[in-house]
């Protein structure tokens, strides 16, 4: 049987959740408040399957730092 190229193909370890983390997501997840220009990191949770964010998405970027200008 060949492949799958799916979103979630390829992450069973990427996006399964801890040891004693597995069951219902807590109400605060869902209750954060954020403002406009806040960092905020994507992490899936693989209980709600009805949206995911994809692979690519997940993934650590390197951080990106202003350059200093030599005005």
């Amino acid at each position: 049987m060949p492949a799958g190229h799916g979103t979630r193909a390829r992450t069973r370890d990427s996006f399964s959740r801890g040891f004693r983390q597995k069951g219902y997501i807590p109400l605060s997840t869902y209750l954060t408040n954020y403002r406009l220009g806040d960092y905020v990191d994507i992490k899936v949770n693989s209980a709600v399957q009805k949206v995911g964010a994809q692979q690519q998405l997940c993934m650590p970027e390197p951080v990106k730092r202003p350059q200093a200008c030599e005005c």
